[in-house]
């Protein structure tokens, strides 16, 4: 009996409850009517190419060939391969469309419980647990985690795993803390690239603001060359993908970031310094007010949290400038303000343009800034006081945004109707279709399970390229080939003016079908019959 009293005074004394009941808020939040909306093409990126791998379908990425098997290593020269392989172990385990979505709920609660761990020794209990919480229902990482593209959300948890555990070793020396940081920012690495944010600004604050540490890390690494060079192993076993990657393209991570240098191919120009940094600020205060979110008919803000930030990371700032006048500096809040404004910096660079989500894996650092700042009011009832209103503040808009999202369904690139839709293509006896927009070939492949085969023809131009119409050349000479299109109203890449007149061109007949969701035509299906004139053609 005693003994179990002590472990619940444990519990008790660590806010293990307390934490347990923040993580079951935080996935409630999340797994609320989790078929809503319609998935996001870029949602369905690596389950896509998971589910290719799990029915042995050629890959659409640079591949590597083991005892016979053609395994992923990339899909391009910034997002890796290790996505691919956590999407095609889950599908071993769950039954779609379960998996697709709930993985980004585990990766944010995990990223949640680092970040927690983290802050509770290098700040406070308190500040760990008001951490917890602004994690938990934030309107952006609450609706992102649904529905973003899962690599954002696996980065973002490797980010705050690679950080606890390094923060961990620098405090403790504890290696097997080391060995985890590795590979877990190795694997960030393989995921996508932009984890080396972290890296260079850890780096960049060691050699600038502290090389007190930097002296200390150095000696403890040179000292202990056995356990470094274990460390060193597990990065590299973690970014094996990303090297493998580079090996099997000649260097392809370095070939398109020097092509995307200056101006990238989505017109993004990497030297104008000021509007791009300009850019980001905003970014991250719109999402800190949750005011950008996938899918969504509305956008509710919370002023009341950006603010708070704001006020936070000015008033740390000043406290910051002060201790070094006294020549005490406080090196949490030098290292938090420092690695948000050197990752902002680093942000304004881009291999296609500047996007919202890019910067979610600067989180937890802005949630941080606020509960330092909080933990630092001599009053802990105004901070609990000030803290709570900003919770409420956060459910209030995560309660907008869910009643807009059950009026709405969700439409277009996010409408629901694809889930039947891609039973009734299969009822019709659709085994094969070329899709002619942008995010049509992830998602009748991916619910059909791979029984539709799919082709891309469109090509990611706004003007309709050459090899749209090679391509449609060679599609049309296999007979009763089917060619799918978005509505006009929801269409991104505009092909369907310019499929019907090279069809017109040529005399083809063809059967047109739509299908309808709630707001009127979403999909349009194109069947193209044995044409005499074409076989004789060839």
């Amino acid at each position: 009996m005693n003994r179990l009293k002590q472990v619940l005074y444990g519990i008790y004394q660590r806010n293990w409850l307390l934490v347990f009941l923040v993580l079951f808020l935080s996935f409630i939040l999340r797994a609320y009517v989790l078929h809503l909306p319609g998935p996001n093409p870029d949602e369905l990126l690596f389950a896509f190419q998971a589910e290719r791998l799990r029915v042995g379908d050629p890959l659409w990425a640079a591949t590597f060939r083991i005892a016979g098997y053609s395994l992923p290593a990339g899909l391009d020269g910034y997002q890796g391969a290790f996505p691919i392989y956590i999407h095609w172990l889950i599908s071993q385990l769950t039954d779609y469309p379960f998996r697709f979505r709930a993985i980004n709920i585990l990766y944010a609660l995990a990223a949640i419980g680092f970040s927690y761990f983290f802050v509770r020794g290098f700040i406070s209990d308190f500040a760990a647990l008001l951490s917890a919480i602004f994690l938990a229902t934030l309107p952006s990482l609450v609706f992102y985690s649904r529905i973003g593209e899962s690599a954002i959300f696996l980065r973002v948890m490797l980010a705050s795993a690679a950080l606890y555990c390094f923060y961990r070793w620098s405090a403790e020396r504890r290696w097997g803390a080391f060995y985890a940081g590795c590979l877990a920012l190795g694997l960030g690495i393989s995921t996508r690239l932009e984890i080396m944010w972290w890296v260079v600004a850890i780096l960049a604050y060691l050699v600038l603001v502290d090389r007190g540490q930097l002296r200390r890390v150095v000696s403890a690494c040179w000292s202990e060359k056995d356990k470094t060079f274990i460390g060193a192993a597990c990065l590299f076993l973690g970014s094996s993908l990303f090297i493998a990657y580079n090996v099997i393209t000649h260097g392809g991570t370095f070939t398109q970031v020097t092509q995307n240098l200056v101006f990238t191919h989505a017109g993004h120009s990497n030297v104008e310094l000021f509007a791009n940094l300009s850019t980001r600020v905003r970014h991250l205060m719109e999402l800190l007010e949750g005011s950008v979110i996938l899918g969504m008919s509305s956008s509710y803000r919370n002023y009341l949290f950006s603010f708070a930030f704001g006020f936070a990371f000015l008033s740390l700032f000043v406290v910051a400038v002060a201790a070094r006048l006294r020549r005490q500096p406080q090196r949490e809040v030098e290292f938090l303000l420092f690695m948000l404004a050197f990752m902002l910096f680093q942000s304004m660079f881009s291999v296609s343009t500047l996007n919202h989500m890019h910067i979610l894996i600067l989180m937890p650092i802005p949630i941080l800034i606020l509960v330092k700042f909080l933990d630092l009011i001599p009053c802990r009832a105004v901070a609990t006081l000030i803290a709570a209103g900003l919770v409420a503040s956060n459910l209030w808009v995560n309660t907008r945004y869910y009643g807009s999202l059950l009026q709405v369904g969700g439409r277009g690139i996010f409408s629901t109707r694809v889930y039947g839709f891609v039973e009734e293509l299969q009822q019709l006896g659709v085994s094969k279709l070329i899709a002619c927009d942008w995010g049509l070939a992830r998602q009748v492949y991916y619910f059909s399970r791979g029984r539709i085969k799919v082709e891309e023809i469109f090509g990611y131009n706004d003007d309709v390229p050459a090899s749209f119409y090679h391509a449609l050349a060679a599609t049309l000479q296999e007979p009763n080939n089917n060619f799918l299109f978005l509505a006009p109203s929801y269409s991104v890449f505009k092909r369907q003016e310019a499929f019907l007149g090279y069809l017109r061109e040529r005399g083809l007949a063809y059967e047109e079908r739509v299908f309808y969701d709630n707001y009127g035509p979403i999909y349009i299906l194109y069947k193209v019959p044995r044409n005499d004139r074409l076989a004789r053609s060839r």
